[in-house]
């Protein structure tokens, strides 16, 4: 693979058994060249986040915390194969990719498109109880079960995570549609601190 990557134009591809010592001895044909591009009429990415939580005194010095946190991803950015085949629709609506399918473009290789149509959801229950002792000694444990989900989780313009790119069908955003990457179901943390 070589290449220069300098948006908007820049040229890269794959060769196979390279000649020595010029590996790219003529201009390397467009339908083995990737093209990347970007959603023309792009979304602002936001995320809305919201919070609940309650805190009590139960006995002296000894305090208890519990309540709900979650996010809405809304139009983050996700990166798909745009030139690949049409699938068949099979009657129970799961998508089939014929081995020898066309490509929707025979000009170009591959085609990635950054795209701000992805959604991401995350909820989650916080508790923690802290505990303060005399002689400056306070102790101080927390748990969370909480599950996030999304249509691909990615960094813009990398891949950095395991379903980051490209997902099955470009067309169907939500055919991605899982726990994120970096879903943490439970976490637990205890710390203490002691003042001198």
């Amino acid at each position: 693979t070589f290449g220069n990557r300098t948006p908007p134009f820049f040229a890269q591809a794959s060769v196979t058994n390279p000649a020595f010592p010029r590996a790219v001895g003529e201009e390397i044909p467009r339908n083995r060249q990737r093209l990347d591009l970007l959603q023309w009429d792009l979304e602002n990415p936001y995320m809305v986040q919201y919070n609940l939580t309650a805190q009590r005194e139960v006995l002296p010095q000894l305090v208890v915390m519990a309540g709900y946190i979650g996010s809405r991803g809304i139009h983050l950015f996700r990166n798909v194969e745009a030139n690949q085949s049409i699938p068949e629709i099979r009657p129970d609506g799961s998508y089939f990719f014929p081995v020898n399918a066309r490509r929707r473009s025979s000009e170009w290789a591959a085609v990635r498109l950054r795209r701000t149509d992805g959604n991401s959801w995350y909820n989650g229950f916080v508790s923690s109880v802290t505990k303060r002792f005399g002689a400056g000694l306070q102790l101080q444990g927390s748990y969370t079960l909480g599950r996030s989900f999304d249509e691909g989780s990615l960094a813009a313009g990398s891949q950095d995570f395991n379903n980051g790119f490209p997902p099955r069908y470009a067309d169907d955003r939500h055919d991605n549609y899982g726990p994120s990457d970096f879903d943490i179901t439970h976490n637990f943390t205890f710390n203490y601190s002691y003042t001198l």
